[in-house]
């Protein structure tokens, strides 16, 4: 029974893909409005990181990305500093940057990183997290904005 609601909801998104060659780059483009319509206040930072860490570490993004500044070994980039790069790509604007870290963590195919395609990262492609709540990715944003 769960192979045939898969399959019928792979279907329906293939259908919707057709009508709408920009459904994907939409959806996303929402969530990240609706998960970041400001920043978040001071006092709820810290909450949020923490969870933000307990998803990070719950969806095993530790097994291709490091949280320190170097990448010891692992197939993506590090997450250390990640704010300030992404930041310098965004002309400084923290709201803008985060939403960009919603709608590439919630389809990185859509919303590339840097990296993407770079011979360092040859043949390392991150998965789409189309199952992360927009409360949820809001979480792991903050808890990234947070590495050093």
């Amino acid at each position: 029974m769960r192979k045939v609601a898969v399959i019928l909801a792979l279907a329906a998104a293939c259908a919707c893909a057709e009508r709408n060659p920009n459904a994907a780059r939409d959806a996303a483009e929402r969530m990240a409005l609706r998960a970041y319509p400001e920043l978040p206040a001071v006092a709820d930072v810290p909450a949020l990181r923490e969870a933000g860490r307990t998803h990070f570490r719950s969806q095993a993004c530790e097994m291709c990305h490091s949280t320190s500044a170097e990448r010891k070994g692992l197939a993506g980039p590090p997450m250390g500093g990640l704010a300030v790069r992404v930041l310098e790509r965004h002309g400084g604007d923290a709201l803008e940057g985060r939403r960009w870290l919603v709608k590439h963590i919630r389809d990185p195919h859509v919303f590339p990183s840097p990296h993407a395609g770079t011979a360092e990262y040859r043949g390392a492609a991150m998965p789409p997290n189309g199952r992360l709540q927009e409360k949820q990715l809001r979480e792991i944003v903050e808890y990234l904005w947070s590495l050093p």
